[in-house]
């Protein structure tokens, strides 16, 4: 999944709604000598790493099995050889050398709800923060925040409700588009509920269903628009190219990297081509040449996707 997670905020910084993503959660396994060479202290009734990270076990991570035992509020049973189960914590055990070579699984750190509302707070200020220091008059505060994880994207209404998308980095969808699709179902199946008050945590059941269609939908197209960039990336003699999704740049390479500003002449193209991108069935697929000097353009479209390579003449 490329869509990790979709906050709706309210104009105070409280977090209204949110959406997860179920994904698998990867446990890493590793067998470990004495002594632990993981510092682990007890946060939050779980042994977690604090440092000493390593072997794809990073900083947060706990400690989810011990000997294939699964561990729950830091500690975990072990079967004696009469049958009888007998409890140990993790902490003591893994002090003890007499217990190794032991076998440790880890798992990443999940955000609990109540990590999620202080989050939502603290990214509130920010945005404000933000907004304030900006030296363009009437900022629209942060729109986009990137780290080497995920991609934060955030839309603000009029009314001040903030609608954030935490996706992948490789994520190649309108995300922009997205936000406001999401604006629009928010305006119509909860503003427009009547059991409905502003600002308070959004509990509509059409509201709900029409999230997952619409996320289930956006994470559906990009694995193909990631072969598509593939594909295009290996053409002969191509000089750049570009994959425009429901009318926004989503992926660009070579000399058609950053020409955002070319879009609408393309989609003036396709127009007088005698056919609109957005009245395409899917499986139907159009090719318009544009020849020039030095190289030509092959413009290729279906359904949303338009698909643009820069060739050699």
């Amino acid at each position: 999944m490329s869509i990790y997670d979709v906050f709706v905020i309210n104009r105070a910084g409280s977090l209204i709604y949110d959406y997860s993503t179920k994904t698998e959660i990867p446990k890493i396994e590793k067998t470990f000598s004495f002594p632990l060479d993981l510092v682990l202290e007890v946060i939050d009734q779980k042994a977690v790493v604090v440092f000493g990270a390593r072997d794809r076990i990073q900083l947060r991570y706990s400690v989810s099995a011990v000997n294939s035992r699964p561990v729950r509020q830091c500690r975990f049973t072990v079967v004696t050889e009469d049958g009888s189960e007998t409890e140990h914590n993790v902490m003591e055990f893994l002090g003890n050398a007499a217990n190794f070579p032991v076998d440790l699984s880890f798992s990443p750190p999940t955000v609990t709800q109540n990590e999620k509302i202080i989050l939502s707070s603290t990214f509130h200020s920010l945005f404000a923060i933000a907004a304030q220091l900006s030296p363009m008059p009437k900022s629209s505060g942060i729109e986009v925040l990137e780290t080497n994880q995920f991609r934060l994207h955030c839309f603000q209404s009029v009314t001040g409700v903030k609608f954030v998308v935490v996706a992948s980095l490789n994520a190649n969808q309108n995300l922009d588009a997205l936000l406001r699709k999401i604006y629009e179902l928010y305006a119509d199946f909860a503003l427009k509920n009547p059991f409905y008050s502003i600002d308070m945590p959004i509990r509509c059941e059409r509201f709900d269903d029409a999230m997952v269609a619409l996320l289930s939908k956006a994470d559906s197209t990009a694995p193909l628009l990631t072969r598509m960039a593939d594909f295009l990336s290996k053409i002969p003699n191509q000089l750049g190219y570009m994959v425009i999704s429901n009318g926004a740049v989503t992926k660009s390479s070579g000399d058609l990297a950053n020409k955002e500003s070319i879009v609408p002449h393309i989609l003036r193209m396709i127009q007088l081509g005698g056919v609109s991108a957005a009245s395409l069935p899917e499986p139907q697929c159009n090719l318009i040449n544009v020849t020039f000097a030095d190289y030509f353009l092959s413009i290729s479209y279906s359904g949303q996707a338009i698909y643009v390579v820069k060739r050699k003449r």
